[in-house]
């Protein structure tokens, strides 16, 4: 679901992959404002380096230690007070029009809430530290060399070897129907960058840790209340991400992290349930697009965390358990959708996959309790697929 017309992947690729920071905690999703005034833990001590500068060396030596990879060229890293990283970055892109209208058509999120200002707070103030791909510079929010803006260069140089090795800008990535592909792409990305990240915060004293936790948290502390829905979407590759990168590592070593970025998951499924990435399930269905009710909008998958979404969002409600929501995204294995617009209102259709037998079960039963309680959502059930149809 997009940007400038693509997916909802490709908007996630846009927060996480081109303008991605330190590892935000889950509740970091909301609406978060960088401190006006720089908080204790964000001046420099005695302990740190005389200058980001002087660490700079340093922190290309252990980004290529443990990632496994040489620097080819000397990445450009510009340390940013608030004012002219924001000038930089140009304060957010917000939310594409045709993401707000499909999490709109799928009600997400009550339509009370303003989704464009709270994309744009989101993505400008929570974004602490830039790799620019096209440029080849990594750009930092901070004025010292603290212990968390040095986590956030080691973040940020771990991005530049990636692209120095595996070019991360991919505008193949950027299309109509790119959804599940960039959203997997930005989860690999973002999760080997936090791999390392975490691993230089671990090489850190306690108390240096602990100036590096309490920092982030003045920069990015939530000033307001953000959807859980519109949350996730956009912190997906942050949160999920280092558990898919952490099992590929453990099962097959760095080079098959190296693998990965060459031969990329192909879905958010991938990422959830890092088995089907190692080839421990059959291949996913393939699934026809299914027909529109007006102009058409926007068109590709939801995919598992899609799915997990709107059910997340149905047992909020009561239309069903939490252990019905999570067994019936686990039975995901295919989908295709479509968007469109009629007057004062936006539509998505959903074709699952649901072959005759449990899987198929378990979702008409999910859904068709979810649709009972529902307004404006209608399920329609063949041998092989189950559609979803929501306006909103």
């Amino acid at each position: 679901m997009p940007r400038s017309g693509t997916t909802l992947a490709a908007l996630a690729l846009t927060a996480a992959c081109a303008a991605c920071s330190g590892s935000p905690a889950p509740t970091a999703a909301g609406q978060a404002t960088a401190a006006s005034t720089p908080s204790p833990t964000a001046v420099a001590t005695p302990a740190d380096p005389p200058s980001l500068a002087a660490f700079v060396p340093e922190a290309e030596g252990f980004v290529e230690a443990h990632r496994g990879l040489q620097f080819r060229t000397q990445p450009r890293v510009l340390l940013l007070d608030d004012a002219a990283f924001r000038a930089r970055t140009g304060g957010g892109g917000g939310l594409d029009p045709t993401l707000i209208a499909e999490i709109d058509a799928l009600q997400l999120v009550p339509r009370s809430v303003d989704l464009a200002a709270a994309g744009r707070q989101a993505q400008s103030e929570s974004v602490v530290g830039l790799y620019e791909p096209p440029s080849k510079t990594i750009l930092v929010r901070g004025a010292a060399p603290t212990p968390f803006v040095r986590e956030v260069l080691v973040h940020e140089l771990t991005h530049a070897l990636q692209d120095q090795w595996f070019r991360i800008d991919r505008p193949d990535l950027d299309g109509p129907g790119s959804y599940e592909r960039a959203l997997a792409f930005s989860s690999l990305v973002e999760g080997d960058a936090i791999r390392i990240e975490d691993e230089y915060l671990a090489s850190l004293p306690a108390r240096e840790r602990m100036r590096a936790r309490l920092e982030e948290d003045a920069a990015t502390g939530v000033r307001g209340d953000v959807p859980a829905a519109l949350g996730a979407i956009l912190h997906f590759s942050y949160t999920a991400g280092p558990t898919f990168v952490r099992a590929l590592a453990t099962v097959r070593g760095q080079a098959g992290v190296d693998a990965a970025f060459r031969t990329p998951p192909a879905t958010s499924a991938d990422i959830l349930e890092p088995q089907r990435f190692l080839g421990a399930t059959v291949p996913d269905a393939r699934v026809a697009v299914p027909a529109a009710g007006g102009p058409v909008l926007d068109h590709g998958a939801i995919g598992e965390f899609g799915l997990r979404l709107l059910l997340t969002h149905a047992a909020a409600t009561g239309a069903v358990t939490d252990a019905d929501a999570d067994a019936a995204a686990a039975a995901w294995h295919g989908d295709a959708y479509v968007a469109w617009t009629r007057p004062g209102l936006a539509c998505l259709r959903d074709a699952l996959a649901a072959a005759p037998g449990p899987d198929h079960a378990l979702l008409q039963r999910v859904l068709a309790a979810y649709t009972a309680r529902a307004s404006g959502v209608t399920l329609a059930e063949a041998a092989d697929t189950l559609t979803l149809t929501s306006c909103g």
